[in-house]
């Protein structure tokens, strides 16, 4: 087999082998709460109930929700008790929550949210990491 040909399959398998590579991906959704619940509800009965991701910590909430990393948190402590008070408008909330999964099938959710339909949901913030995250709530 020449080098090439051994390169060009290497490539490939890599390509192929990071897309089976489990990430974590954390979502800020912003629209009204039947939207957010339906989607909440496809990432459960397509992803969930068959295995092919973990749901942790799903939170709905009238004021803006963010995601840190683990070496964020204490200093979003910190802001927590100086920050300025965000709220959203009356009609809509936040859905946030972490998923765990191959990046094929978060790469899929987070599709689905974005053609959801322009106007009813807002992806306000993703994050993929190696690492933990976490959701945290605005004052």
């Amino acid at each position: 087999m020449k080098e090439e040909e051994y390169q060009e399959k290497d490539e490939k398998q890599q390509h192929r082998d990071y897309f089976r590579e489990y990430f974590t991906l954390a979502l800020v959704l912003r629209g009204e709460v039947n939207c957010l619940e339906k989607i909440k509800n496809h990432i459960i009965v397509n992803y969930v109930d068959a295995s092919r991701v973990k749901l942790i910590k799903p939170t709905y909430a009238k004021e803006r929700l963010f995601i840190v990393r683990e070496a964020e948190w204490h200093a979003y402590r910190r802001y927590r008790s100086t920050g300025p008070e965000l709220v959203g408008e009356p009609e809509h909330f936040y859905f946030a929550c972490v998923l765990r999964g191959e990046t094929r099938d978060l790469e899929e959710i987070k599709k689905h949210i974005i053609q959801y339909g322009p106007g009813l949901v807002e992806l306000v913030e993703s994050i993929y990491s190696k690492g933990k995250l976490f959701i945290v709530r605005g004052q």
